[in-house]
């Protein structure tokens, strides 16, 4: 067994959205006392947090097993096969890298699980190279990949 996620995913999908929020809540006061852009400031402050709790909401934990994925949302764990990867996106710009695999089917977390693999120091246009060795893992050719 090989864990492809990052070992900062529980960080990313559930503390950084609460660390937001609770500064938010924390600050407001302080906010509304120090300046009279306070609806602004905690326009963009509830904007970030929600975008936070989106991009965290979505990832999950990796784990490759052979020919079988087992992909986990921290509460369940669905076994996938390999055979069963349609598509691999590797992100070329997000600080995170995050890779996007889509299925030919359902599998109990929707067709596309998003996942934060581990952090290598890349260029800010390279693709994590666990995207690659996805499609090939799975058979899917490089020129179809980036559709």
């Amino acid at each position: 067994m090989r864990v492809l996620s990052s070992r900062a995913t529980p960080f990313y999908r559930f503390f950084t959205p609460l660390a937001w929020f609770l500064l938010l809540v924390f600050f407001a006061p302080f906010i509304k006392a120090a300046t009279d852009y306070y609806e602004i400031i905690l326009g963009v402050a509830v904007l970030g947090a929600c975008l936070f709790f989106w991009h965290g909401s979505r990832l999950r934990k990796v784990i490759q097993d052979h020919d079988v994925l087992i992909i986990s949302n921290y509460s369940r764990d669905v076994s996938v096969p390999l055979t069963s990867i349609s598509q691999v996106k590797g992100s070329r710009w997000a600080k995170t890298k995050d890779v996007i695999i889509t299925f030919d089917h359902d599998i109990g977390f929707g067709d596309k699980v998003v996942f934060v693999p581990k952090t290598r120091w890349l260029w800010p246009w390279q693709e994590h190279p666990i995207a690659a060795e996805m499609r090939k893992l799975a058979g899917i050719a490089e020129t179809n990949a980036r559709g």
